[in-house]
């Protein structure tokens, strides 16, 4: 009856544990087995880390208001008591990534109905979410998750790398990722070990602890952006024109250091100086967003810019976008193309021929929100998308990307 009351207590959602619980637990230690060492964790997360996810935050060790990871720095937040697990953006999380049962267990709770593209922090915890006992002794927790996706329920039987549900961003989150959390019947453990935390490695395949200084991504937008705007990746493209009033330069980078001296120089076309943002980094940044912005510059000067981005004196990225002339009345359009709706689809046609090699599309609702569709050539001056069948009527903005350039087209649908 006793080891029923304290399986039952470890059940309740753990981010609403408290110190009382915990006490709880303690004082039924002493009828419960000990951790099974012989588990050992797959990875709980589709794609390559360092490539398409990120370990961002680890546990912190630190029971005052420091920090402390595995390793004794900073790559975690006060309190945190799993491990993150970050997509590059919301574009990427619209591609769909997978979550995985890290070992063979038995599902005990899910949770599966709460908005799953949260941009702001909030007090509704884990959102969607997964937990699953292995061995009796060891539970762990997939929290984050998109609604709807997840495939499994109370009392499901899973194995190690079966696919449980989909990478997104409900409750407590402000950027896609997987919140991988384990703990035994009396504690919050951490799967990996380092320097600072020897106990036990969890990990069949370890992770690489990576502190290095990295660029994730980076890219050009037409606005001064912010936090929503960025995540989105709403109409990242290389190219301007005289409708245009704002060039952002933006990177995604890991690894910065406080004190690290942040700079972009731009140039002109004829490699002249036009300006350049330095910005001081007031504490180490794990994941952080950075951005610059000048005007347009005048339609006297087209040709391909420069941005060129340094930490201190190393440059550790060179960009370009290109300042042309040629404009139609909604958009740039690196090729004359033109867009109808037929009933096979939306027909996008071009004045040139087009490389289907070089030539892409996608489809954005008014929010920002990437939907997924397919597109074939149809000819060599013609592509056909197919557009979800489920599809609802409003304002969308569909992108096209060639060698020349991108642009966004504004359509609707009724």
């Amino acid at each position: 009856m006793l080891y029923k009351l304290c399986e039952a207590l470890l059940l309740h959602e753990i981010i609403s544990m408290k110190k009382q619980l915990l006490f709880i637990l303690w004082l039924c230690t002493s009828a419960l087995p000990l951790l099974a060492q012989s588990v050992k964790f797959v990875k709980p997360i589709e794609g390559v880390a360092g490539k398409d996810f990120y370990l961002v935050n680890y546990m912190d060790h630190d029971s005052t208001k420091g920090l402390k990871d595995i390793n004794c720095i900073d790559k975690t937040y006060d309190g945190h008591t799993g491990t993150d697990m970050v997509l590059r953006s919301f574009l990427s999380m619209d591609s769909g990534y997978a979550v995985y049962a890290a070992a063979k267990g038995k599902v005990m709770v899910t949770r599966d109905n709460m908005y799953d593209r949260n941009k702001k922090t909030n007090t509704n915890g884990f959102g969607n979410y997964i937990s699953i006992n292995h061995k009796d002794t060891l539970y762990t927790y997939y929290a984050h998750l998109k609604k709807g996706s997840i495939l499994v329920n109370p009392g499901d039987s899973v194995q190690a790398g079966q696919k449980i549900g989909l990478v997104a961003c409900s409750g407590n989150c402000f950027h896609p990722h997987l919140h991988f959390e384990v703990w035994t019947q009396t504690q919050n453990i951490d799967p990996f070990v380092g320097s600072c935390y020897k106990k036990q490695n969890l990990w069949a395949t370890p992770f690489k602890y990576d502190t290095s200084l990295k660029i994730i991504e980076a890219g050009f937008v037409p606005y001064v952006p912010n936090i929503d705007t960025l995540v989105e990746r709403f109409d990242v493209r290389d190219t301007f024109s005289q409708k245009d009033t704002i060039v952002t330069f933006w990177t995604l980078l890991q690894g910065l250091r406080q004190g690290d001296s942040t700079t972009v120089y731009w140039y002109t076309p004829g490699n002249t100086y036009w300006y350049s943002y330095t910005y001081v980094m007031p504490n180490n940044a794990w994941f952080f967003y950075w951005y610059s912005y000048i005007n347009r510059p005048p339609m006297t000067m087209p040709g391909k810019w420069t941005a060129y981005f340094y930490v201190g004196k190393n440059l550790v990225l060179t960009k370009n976008f290109y300042l042309t002339k040629n404009t139609m009345v909604e958009d740039l359009i690196p090729a004359t193309y033109s867009i109808s709706n037929t009933h096979e689809g939306v027909k996008i046609q071009s004045s040139e021929i087009i490389n289907p090699s070089s030539f892409s599309t996608t489809l954005f609702g008014i929010e920002g929100k990437a939907i997924p569709i397919n597109f074939s050539m149809v000819g060599d001056r013609e592509a056909l998308i197919q557009l979800p069948k489920n599809i609802s009527a409003g304002v969308y903005m569909l992108r096209l990307n060639d060698a020349k350039g991108s642009t966004t087209k504004k359509f609707i649908i009724w």
